[in-house]
Formats: structure tokens, C-alpha cells, sequence
């Protein structure tokens, strides 16, 4: 999913920076969000429906999101580090979630 940032009748001069930590869902059952980019709070709605605004599906990241969980939809487990390795070509295994710090991800931007 592709989601734009609805600007409305505002001209962007530049690319707006998105604070992904910001990003929180409004609705349980339609694809809408709200976020925080440039300091104002911005609609963020999917591709698709982005016609009759100004908007942007381009941004600066200015955090990455952190602490999320990668959950199989079939088992209901996460992935983890296996025996909460560092090393290079650690295994990654799905086990039941636990909330440790070997199951949490954060996805890098750019």
C-alpha cells in the first residue's frame, strides 16, 4: 500500500519530513492515517484515492520507526534472533512471542 500525504490546496516547495514514530491509524476498517511532518499533522490516505489536493508520496524519514514485531499470520509467532546472537549470519527463527528485545525490529528507511 501506497500511502499520500493529502496537502490540500497547500503547494509543497519542498519534501515535507515525516515523523514516522507519528503515524497513528484513525480508522479500524478504512486506510487512513495521521502522522507529523514539518511540525503540522498531515492525512495520510492511500494512492489510489489521491485526486481534487495537492499531495506527496515522497518524504524525508526523520526517525525510523522501532519496536515493531513480525508476527506470521498462520502460526501467531514472531521472528527472533536465535539464543539472542550478534553475530554476523545469526539464525532468525519463529518462536511465540515473548516481548524480548531479540523479537522487536526496526525497519530502516533510505
Amino acid at each position: 500500500m501506497v500511502l499520500s500525504g493529502n496537502y490540500g490546496s497547500t503547494t509543497l516547495g519542498s519534501l515535507p519530513s515525516l515523523n514516522v514514530d507519528s503515524i497513528s491509524r484513525t480508522s479500524s476498517t478504512a486506510l487512513t492515517f495521521t502522522a507529523s511532518a514539518n511540525g503540522s499533522t498531515v492525512n495520510l490516505i492511500p494512492f489510489y484515492d489521491a485526486h481534487g489536493h495537492n499531495y506527496t508520496v515522497y518524504w524525508y524519514a526523520s526517525t525510523a520507526p522501532s519496536g515493531y514485531v513480525n508476527r506470521n499470520r498462520y502460526s501467531g509467532k514472531v521472528l527472533e534472533v536465535y539464543q539472542r546472537s550478534t553475530a554476523d549470519g545469526a539464525a532468525v527463527v519463529q518462536w511465540t512471542d515473548n516481548g524480548g528485545a531479540d523479537q522487536q525490529w526496526t525497519m530502516l528507511i533510505g
